[in-house]
C-alpha cells in the first residue's frame, strides 16, 4: 500500500475531505492532529472525534465508492500524512 501513497504536509485549517464529497482516499496521520466534524441540522458542525498521530483516518466511503459522512480538518500547526488512494486497496482483493 505504501508504494501507492502520496506524502502530504497540510497546515492548520486544511481539509482532508468534506462531508458529502466522494470518498476516494484514506489517510495515515504521521504527525499532527485532525478533528472529524459532522453537519448539524440545528446549528454549527458537531465534533465527532479528535485524532492524534499516529493514526489511520478512513471511512467506508473510500472502500465502497460512497460519499463522506464527515469532514476532516487539520487543527495542529501542520500535519504530515500519507494519502492512500482507493485503487491501492483494490490491489488487495
Amino acid at each position: 500500500l505504501i508504494q501507492h501513497g502520496k506524502s502530504l504536509t497540510l497546515t492548520k485549517g486544511s481539509r482532508l475531505f468534506v462531508e458529502g464529497m466522494s470518498g476516494t482516499s484514506s489517510f495515515v496521520l504521521l504527525d499532527g492532529e485532525v478533528q472529524i466534524l459532522q453537519r448539524s441540522s440545528v446549528g454549527p458542525s458537531v465534533l465527532v472525534a479528535e485524532i492524534f498521530a499516529p493514526a489511520t483516518i478512513a471511512e467506508l466511503a473510500e472502500l465502497q465508492g460512497g460519499v463522506r459522512s464527515s469532514t476532516a480538518v487539520v487543527v495542529s500547526d501542520t500535519a504530515s500524512l500519507l494519502e492512500l488512494p482507493q485503487t491501492a486497496f483494490q490491489l488487495l482483493k
